[in-house]
Parts: C-alpha cells; sequence; structure tokens
C-alpha cells in the first residue's frame, strides 16, 4: 500500500521506538516502525521528517486496480525474464529423436505445427527452466527411451516414399543420365592425365602460381546498376555482357567493355532476387528463345528473350511457387531449369516446353541457396534452418544431409572438382563438404557479417571467392582453405559475386546500387593447373 503523512509537527526528541511500543500495546497491533516502512534502497536518517512521524499518524491505504495490474504484468515479466534466464543454463540433449523424448516424458507436445528442430529444442529449455522455477523436481529419462526413440525417429526420417512422376519427367532424368555420364567421364579422364604427367611437388608449385595472380585483382570500372540495390550479377558465357537484377523488380543487361546498359527486362511486379543466363546464350541459341531466367519475390519465374538491339525484351511466365522465388539456375545442358523458393520447395522445369517436372520438398524451412553440380547429375539446396541436401536427379533421391550451420543457408556452390561443395550462411561461416566421405572438411572463419555469395575458380577449383555484408570480397585457397586477399571497394554491404569463365575478371554487386567489374589485367593463366581440371560448364 502507500503510507501518508497526515502531518509533520511532532516533538523533534521523541523517541519513536518507544511510541511505536506505547501505540502499539494500546490498539493490541503492532504498526511497522518508520525503518520498516522504508524500501531497502532506502536510508533512514536520524531527525529527518520520518523520524518525526509517529505511527498515530500513518494511514494505510489499498492499491488502486492500475496499481495492483501494473503490479502483477511486473511479476509476470520478471517471472518470464528469469525463466528465460534460467533456460540459457539448461543443458538439454541436442539429437531429435532425444528431444522429443524428453518432451514426452515431461507430458509436452513432441512437435508443435510448423515447429523445426531448432524451435523445439528452445521449447524443451523453457519448459524445464519453469518447472525449475515453480521448483518441481524433473523426472529422469527412463532406462532405453533413447534407444527406443532414435530408432522410431530414424524410422519416421529415412522412411521410403514415392510420389507420382510424369512421363516428362521421366524422360528428363534419362537426358540428364546421358549428360552427366559423358561430362563425368570427360572430367575424371583429364583428372587422370594430368596426374600422370605431375609429381606432386609440380602440382602444387603450379596451384601456388596460378593463385598468386588472382591477389591482383581491381576495379576496372564501377556503374549505377539499380535505383534500390544490385541483389544478383551473372556474365554471359561470351564474356560479352553482364546482367543485374534489383530490388527495383527491374533487371538489366550491359556490356562488359564498358558497362553501358544494353537492354532491360522489366515484367515482375516486385524485386528480383536472382538472375542467369542459358549456358549457350549468344553462342548456337536463337535471340528468341530463353536465354536468361528471372526469380522474383513476386512468386515467379519469367524466360526472357535476348535482342541486344531490341530496348526490352518479351518474356514467358513459370507460374508454380506460393512464395517468393529466391534463386534460379539453369542446368549445364541448358534444357532444364530449377528453382527455389520461401514454399520450402524447389522446382524443375522444361525450359523448351515451359512444364513444371518436378516439385521437390523435404526441407522444413524456406528453399534458399542453390546450385548444380558441373556433371548435372546432382542438386544441392539449403534452407533458412541451415539444413543442406544433396539430390540425385537422375533417381531423385537425397544422397546427402548437411547440417552444421547455425542458421539460413544462403549460398550454395559445387567446386569444378566435382567432389566438393561449399556453402555459406549468415553465422558468418563458409563450409566446406566431402561428397565422397559425405562430411564437412573445413569450416571457413569468413567474415564479421553473414556471407551473402560465394563463388569457386570456374576453371579449376583453385580458389573460393566470398562476398559478405561487412562490405569485404575475400578470397580463398582451394589447397588448405587459407586467406588469400581481401578485395574492398563497395561503400554498403555486398549482396553477389560472379567470376568469368575463363576466370580473369570478376563482378560484384551491393546495397550501394552499383556493380563493379575487377580485373586481373592481361597476365597470362599457367598452363599446369589443378589435377582435378574439370572443363567448363558452358562448353
Amino acid at each position: 500500500g502507500f503510507w501518508f503523512f497526515t502531518s509533520n509537527t511532532t516533538k523533534m526528541d521523541m523517541d519513536v521506538d518507544d511510541t511505536v511500543s506505547t501505540v502499539a500495546s494500546e490498539s493490541n497491533r503492532r504498526l511497522p516502525s518508520n525503518r520498516e516502512v522504508l524500501s531497502n534502497n532506502e536510508q533512514f536518517i536520524p531527525g529527518s521528517v520520518l523520524d518525526t512521524v509517529t505511527e498515530e499518524e500513518i494511514e494505510i491505504l489499498d492499491l488502486s486496480e492500475e496499481a495492483k495490474m501494473a503490479k502483477e504484468k511486473h511479476e509476470k515479466l520478471m517471472e518470464e525474464y528469469e525463466q528465460q534466464k534460467r533456460s540459457k543454463g539448461v543443458v538439454v540433449p541436442t539429437e531429435i529423436p532425444q528431444v522429443k523424448a524428453r518432451l514426452r516424458e515431461l507430458g509436452e507436445p513432441i512437435t508443435l505445427f510448423g515447429e523445426s528442430h531448432v524451435d523445439r529444442r528452445q521449447r524443451l529449455k523453457q519448459v524445464i527452466a519453469g518447472l525449475s522455477l515453480k521448483g518441481i523436481t524433473l523426472p529422469e529419462m527412463r532406462e532405453g527411451a533413447d534407444e527406443e526413440d532414435e530408432y522410431m525417429g530414424e524410422e519416421e526420417n529415412n522412411e521410403l516414399y514415392y510420389t507420382p512422376g510424369s512421363a516428362d519427367l521421366k524422360n528428363a532424368r534419362i537426358n540428364i543420365v546421358k549428360h552427366s555420364l559423358m561430362r563425368s567421364q570427360k572430367r575424371l579422364m583429364n583428372s587422370a592425365k594430368l596426374r600422370e604427367n605431375l609429381t606432386v611437388n609440380d602440382y602444387e608449385e603450379a596451384i601456388r602460381t596460378d593463385l598468386a595472380q588472382y591477389k591482383t585483382f581491381e576495379v576496372g570500372s564501377s556503374q549505377f546498376g539499380d535505383d534500390r540495390c544490385v541483389f544478383s550479377v551473372k556474365i554471359s558465357p561470351t564474356r560479352s555482357h553482364l546482367a543485374t537484377a534489383g530490388w527495383s523488380s527491374v533487371a538489366k543487361v550491359w556490356k562488359v567493355e564498358d558497362s553501358k546498359e544494353v537492354t532491360t527486362l522489366q515484367g515482375h511486379s516486385d524485386r528480383i532476387n536472382d538472375i542467369c543466363f542459358h549456358p549457350l546464350c549468344g553462342k548456337s541459341l536463337p535471340v528468341t528463345s530463353a536465354n536468361i531466367a528471372t526469380g522474383s519475390a513476386d512468386g515467379t519465374v519469367r524466360l526472357w528473350s535476348f535482342k541486344p538491339d531490341a530496348e526490352r525484351q518479351g518474356s514467358s511466365i513459370l507460374p508454380g511457387h506460393k512464395d517468393r522465388v529466391n534463386k534460379v539456375e539453369f542446368h549445364p545442358m541448358g534444357r532444364y531449369l530449377a528453382s527455389s523458393s520461401y514454399d520450402r520447395t524447389w522446382r524443375l522445369w522444361d525450359v523448351e516446353t515451359r512444364q513444371e517436372l518436378l516439385c521437390q520438398d523435404g526441407h522444413g524451412l524456406g528453399v534458399y541457396g542453390m546450385g548444380f553440380h558441373p556433371d548435372g547429375s546432382l542438386l544441392v539446396s539449403g534452407d533458412q534452418s541451415g539444413i543442406a541436401f544433396i539430390w540425385d536427379l537422375r533417381s531423385g533421391k537425397s544422397l546427402m544431409t548437411m547440417q552444421a550451420h547455425a542458421s539460413n543457408i544462403l549460398a550454395t556452390k559445387f567446386s569444378p572438382n566435382g567432389y566438393q561443395c561449399a556453402t555459406a550462411s549468415d553465422d558468418n561461416t563458409v563450409k566446406i563438404w566431402d561428397l565422397r566421405k559425405k562430411r564437412c572438411l573445413y569450416t571457413i572463419l569468413a567474415h564479421n557479417k553473414l556471407v551473402s555469395d560465394i563463388e569457386f575458380d570456374p576453371l579449376h577449383g583453385n580458389y573460393l571467392m566470398t562476398a559478405s555484408y561487412d562490405q569485404e570480397i575475400k578470397l580463398w585457397s582451394g589447397i588448405d582453405w587459407s586467406h588469400l586477399a581481401t578485395f574492398k571497394a563497395h561503400e554498403n554491404k555486398v549482396t553477389t559475386v560472379a567470376i568469368a569463365n575463363n576466370g580473369q575478371f570478376f563482378v560484384s554487386g551491393s546495397f550501394d546500387k552499383t556493380f563493379k567489374v575487377w580485373d586481373i589485367g592481361q597476365v597470362a593463366k599457367p598452363e599446369v593447373v589443378n589435377s582435378d581440371t574439370t572443363m567448363n560448364t558452358t562448353n
């Protein structure tokens, strides 16, 4: 309650404690002394106003309704704070079966609608912290619960099921098998030849010589590419043009040599998240065919013609996604296109017929990073929960689960050597995976902020390039993943990088609305290269 003082006039030499005792004995009740009236945070000063007030002059009032509600709200907030504080120190299992088993023992639902494993584990922490706060003794895990639930979890997660597939999808898988077998055979033959002609010392020296020249990248030109931000850039197979996509919902094509705008791709109703060239654009592909693809936050994929002398380009829409499209990429053979979306799926399209061949689910959250294997046999996809999958396009099966990132996977890329894959996340790291050993080989602590994009050396995979929101672009050795160089020219977050298929220049885009072309001049590349050399995917 509140203490109100009705009078301030008493004798200064009155003994307060004696007065309290006298009044208490006469009224058969005990009032708190002035010292007890004070809160713990106040200091009692003898001779002050409070020291001169007697308990006969004190009136006690009840709290108002507003004050009671404020007090209850404060107590509730303090209880939630204490629960969150305790939950940070709670140790809970990390394996999915064990987390479910513990929730079941505590009488809680093992899974809520739309709940990821990270959310489920956090919920278990809060439940245990709440019970501990109430002084409730937690039951011990029953013996054998781990084994039983682990078996149940494996049975649930590894259950093999089939979905109906069309005849067009079957034909597509056959075409991919034929194409990938030829490319993988050529890649392995090239690798074997180099191993026969090179000693170990010659091989390592050739790699180091090859890497030295890439430390000299400098900005050759800079141009404003979008009214809001340049979110994606790609370089054409002929290296004569580059394309930019931004949040103004407009994509543009530019000449590489002078960074002049060639044409505009206008048709999306929301920001464009990605853009890519057809592998045969500018070569044998007709200008009226699907030369360029874009994916947008409006939930659509568009295929564009590319007539360099036309101010505007025609397009066709590939509808199907139920949420924004994040990435688009042509298959190495050019006949098919893949797209990823926040609707938790990635889809495979037939470019010629404009038909959806496959809607692949399996991710728990939105799919962001995505990319094809250089042979065309595999596809990697990463989602917002930090999990990536390797898919076999020939059979439709998931071959490998890559679970090591603490947060969203924003970019994925296969190395041209065919057996390594890199994933980048907003946990500021890049992880290198070995497809043969099916495990993470190395974790690169790449940047101080999220890693927005990654690119391998397109010729041999001798280096890895990373872009980040810390405004830097970094180069990493493909031998031991050590840091080689840092490039900084943008005035805001770097969103994307793309390397030309000859390795002589790259392009970067940023929130500063510009794209920059970086080159290494006329330095000739050494003829001796990585022993795992593969052919250019645009051949």
